[in-house]
């Protein structure tokens, strides 16, 4: 009903203005009849309408002004008692009464349009309050979720206005800091003094360029300690305001880790920079991009001539190789790959480790070419060892035979023989004397060869056998001789330390068949300082390195390792037994050092023995003997298990004028021995069957009858018996084979009171 009511208003009082505006116009005009007066009339009533803010009213006053023009007109042509006007008058009043309604109308459009352009202020007042409402409800709501957000941070949030008072501050402000600031100045305070003049500087930057900025810098705790914060600010403008909003975030355990992991890349770099071993970064196309100085001395190269390059480049050779193949490896699989490469250029052994890394491949690199050879060395001696137990025990049975062999042609030599057979037994003597000399070198290389060693001068042992040497040599290979001076003894048999001597000489001259130079020299060494004595595994002390260097043909690398083995030879068929450099490492071995060789083909060949030093001995004085008689037609008990050999030992013992009883086994001979107290010395084997060795019948001998004497004849030899714990103290030995004038002077020595000793064929 309000609405209807309204419009009925609107209607009612537009009407009421015209017929007011007619009536009021009506009567100015007849009052004044003048057509100002009708124009003031007019304008009054325009600008009461402008005034009230009516348009209504001034289109009525138009509309009134129109109609009492027109009535005024009819009144004038009608009323004969109107006040007598010219004709121009006429005109002009009514000019004047046109220029009014135009006026009016004028006025009256321009009204409209100020009234349109209001109405449109009004509307968009009206909008952009509406929607400033609504930014503000949005601004309050986008707030409410920033301080939520920013309270559910645990890091300290605050909002920083451009004057440097703080806005807002979440609760983690207050826990860090142990106060609330309320300005710039305040928050400040906590920074670290040596921080704290760039903090501020930064700050000031960035709110006057009103840009995001950021510091790093140590802040007090509310426990006082400093921390460092990485700070970030950025500008958010609201209203027209600028204001920062910003947050600090704890590194201190972040930085104390980088460091910590900076400290530890450090100490690992110069661990890298300082081992041997080498280390090296490849991408993923196998170029280098790092190497350390380990590295680069393995490979042979500097670090600049090695960076950015693939190690077939450097190395061509390795194209194709187990190397290559290795990196194809650990792409194919993700996982390490090792290999042992023999590097060509540089003459070694390296053990390489190529392993996946996230920018290529690492490479590590060990030179184990000492490494190898000591193996090698081990390898040998462990095989030359065994071949040596071999040897040892073939050699008691190659004894017996012959044994056997030289007794029967030394028996036959007292007979009359025919020239013939008189020649036929030389022979037979010669080859058993020569195959005694074969099982001694055999013996010599498995170092069970009886030694005498005594204090010897390297000096005089080698310019003693000048004159032997150069006979050997020939006058087509010159020999020099370089001893130094001052050096110390060695314990060694002096005749076995000759016979080495003369084998590695003779081994250099069948390297040099077109003639050469012979250098012999010896020099004082020591394991402490040279590297060289320590890979060959020896015990720690000083040595005489006694070399023997020629400059023949050399020896292929793979030949090496078999160089000392018995019965290995280079030389051609027929000129060598192969037992001459088994026989030298043998005596040298068995003389606690060892022997070692360098040589390459075309290059020559080094050989030297190795001997430990010993200090000077005073020289004993030679002992004097009293005349003894003679033991011819005492009665001897002779213990052999070997028919052949009792039966040839038999017979030189009567020879010799003993009386001889036998016995094959030990209990047997135990019991002729309470039988026969006339028997005065036994002679027996050390290997027997019947469950007793010789050195056990030797014990139970002496436990009836201390004074007896023993003499032990064996196959093996005196090293092969004390080894095995068979020789005790006070039994004397003699070693197959031996003549019948070396096993005389034994029992002669026996049986005439000399103390028990040992003595060797």
């Amino acid at each position: 009903m309000a609405e209807p009511a309204q419009r009925q208003r609107r209607i009612v009082v537009p009407v009421a203005l015209i017929a007011a505006g007619l009536v009021v116009t009506f009567l100015i005009d007849l009052a004044i009849q003048f057509p100002i007066g009708m124009t003031i009339a007019y304008a009054l009533l325009v600008i009461a309408a402008m005034r009230t803010d009516r348009m209504s009213l001034v289109i009525g006053t138009a509309a009134a002004s129109v109609v009492g023009i027109l009535t005024a007109e009819l009144i004038d042509h009608s009323s004969t008692a109107s006040l007598t006007i010219t004709e121009t008058e006429h005109q002009v009043s009514r000019a004047f009464q046109v220029a009014g309604v135009v006026i009016i109308a004028v006025l009256g459009v321009a009204d409209l349009r100020r009234r349109q352009l209001v109405a449109r202020a009004h509307q968009e007042r009206d909008s952009s309050a509406l929607a400033l409402e609504g930014t503000t409800a949005r601004l309050r709501e986008e707030q409410t979720r920033t301080a939520a957000l920013a309270e559910s941070i645990p890091s300290p949030v605050w909002l920083m206005s451009q004057d440097g008072s703080l806005a807002y501050a979440n609760d983690a402000v207050h826990d860090y800091l142990g106060i609330d600031p309320v300005h710039l100045e305040e928050w400040l305070e906590t920074v670290h003094p040596d921080d704290r003049d760039r903090v501020r500087q930064a700050t000031l930057e960035g709110v006057t360029s009103r840009t995001v900025f950021s510091h790093e810098a140590r802040y007090r705790n509310a426990a006082g300690d400093y921390r460092t914060h990485v700070v970030q600010a950025a500008p958010m403008k609201v209203g027209g305001i600028t204001q920062w909003w910003s947050t600090a975030i704890d590194i201190e355990d972040l930085r104390s880790t980088q460091e910590q992991a900076a400290r530890t890349m450090r100490e690992h770099l110069e661990t890298l920079q300082a081992i041997g071993d080498g280390v090296i970064l490849l991408d993923h196309g196998q170029r280098i991009t790092y190497v350390n100085p380990g590295a680069c001395t393995i490979l042979g190269r500097d670090r600049d001539a090695l960076l950015h390059h693939t190690l077939v480049e450097l190395y061509p050779y390795l194209e194709g190789t187990a190397l290559e193949r290795a990196f194809e490896e650990v792409v194919r699989t993700g996982h390490a790959s090792h290999l042992v490469h023999y590097a060509k250029f540089a003459a070694r052994w390296i053990d390489i480790t190529i392993a996946p890394a996230p920018e290529g491949f690492t490479g590590y690199m060990t030179d184990v070419t000492a490494q190898r050879e000591l193996e090698r060395t081990r390898e040998q001696a462990t095989r030359l060892e065994s071949i040596g137990q071999l040897t040892g025990g073939i050699a008691h049975d190659f004894n017996n035979l012959l044994t056997v062999i030289a007794g029967g042609a030394e028996a036959l030599a007292d007979d009359d023989l025919p020239a013939h057979s008189a020649e036929m037994r030389a022979m037979i003597a010669e080859a058993a004397d020569r195959g005694a000399g074969l099982i001694r070198s055999l013996l010599a290389f498995a170092r069970r060869q009886p030694l005498h060693p005594e204090p010897t001068s390297i000096v005089e042992a080698v310019v003693g056998m000048g004159p032997l040497l150069m006979r050997t040599l020939g006058d087509t290979i010159a020999v020099t001789v370089d001893i130094a001076e001052n050096l110390p003894l060695v314990e060694v048999d002096r005749a076995k330390l000759d016979n080495a001597v003369l084998n590695l000489a003779i081994n250099a001259r069948d390297a040099m068949p077109s003639g050469g130079h012979l250098l012999i020299e010896a020099r004082l060494s020591s394991s402490r300082a040279d590297g060289a004595i320590r890979a060959l595994d020896l015990p720690e002390g000083d040595y005489v390195r006694l070399s023997v260097t020629d400059t023949g043909v050399g020896i292929a690398p793979e030949l090496l390792p078999r160089l000392f083995e018995p019965f290995f030879t280079t030389k051609p068929l027929g000129e060598g037994t192969g037992l001459g450099l088994a026989m030298v490492w043998g005596f040298a071995s068995q003389s606690g050092g060892t022997l070692s060789v360098v040589s390459a083909p075309g290059e020559g060949s080094t050989f030297s023995l190795h001997l430990p030093a010993v200090a000077a001995a005073s020289a004993a004085a030679p002992a004097t003997r009293a005349p003894r008689p003679s033991a011819a037609g005492s009665t001897v008990l002779l213990v052999e298990d070997d028919a052949l050999v009792r039966a040839v030992l038999a017979r030189q013992l009567g020879g010799l004028g003993y009386t001889v009883v036998e016995a094959s086994t030990a209990p047997q001979a135990l019991s002729m021995l309470e039988d026969r107290p006339d028997i005065a010395i036994v002679i027996t084997d050390f290997a027997m069957p019947g469950g007793m060795s010789g050195r056990e019948l030797a014990d139970h001998a002496r436990a009836t009858r201390p004074s007896l004497p023993v003499l032990c004849v064996s196959g093996y030899t005196e090293e092969m018996l004390l080894h095995a714990g068979e020789l005790g103290s006070g039994m004397d030995f003699l070693a197959k084979p031996f003549t019948a004038e070396q096993l005389s002077a034994q029992l002669e020595r026996l049986l005439g009171g000399d103390s028990p000793g040992t003595a060797t064929a």
